[in-house]
């Protein structure tokens, strides 16, 4: 018996300590998405206003779209992340279920599927930011002025 609340301790420990973590991950979510919105534009913004020199134009043009894509990489890293986690405190959530409690939220939101739905369209929103800023850096590129430095 004294094992067992051992091991049960443990494991709320442990669920509580994956929340937390669950937490910065989704804090780190919105903070990579808010740098993705601001980047890009600053970054074009910035290469539109300054002499380029012999700097390849049309290859620096799709530097914020590698902002993008690079935020989109990690995001989607930090997401399965948290998912992998959800499915284990889904487990331990089962462990502690009994005729009296409720399911957790975990467990909820599993069953509910609503959370595929979500991935779905923030994948489809990442893509389209993505082809609009290579779009956006190819008629930067092409159709832009550029003041070169003279020599």
């Amino acid at each position: 018996m004294h094992e067992e609340n051992e091991i049960g301790w443990l494991y709320r420990e442990e669920y509580k300590a994956m929340r937390q973590e669950m937490l910065q991950h989704i804090k780190q979510v919105r903070q990579v998405e808010l740098y993705a919105l601001i980047g890009p534009p600053t970054t074009f913004a910035w290469l539109v206003t300054h002499p380029m020199g012999t700097v390849p134009k049309q290859l620096i043009c799709y530097l914020p779209s590698g902002i993008v894509l690079i935020a989109a990489l990690e995001c989607f890293f930090l997401v399965w992340r948290v998912s992998q986690m959800s499915h284990y405190l889904k487990t331990v959530e089962r462990h502690f279920r009994d005729s009296r409690n409720p399911e957790g939220w975990e467990t909820h939101v599993l069953r509910v599927h609503a959370n595929r739905q979500i991935q779905f369209w923030a994948a489809i929103a990442w893509l389209a930011y993505l082809v609009l800023n290579l779009a956006f850096g190819w008629w930067v590129a092409h159709n832009f002025q550029w003041t070169v430095i003279p020599k």
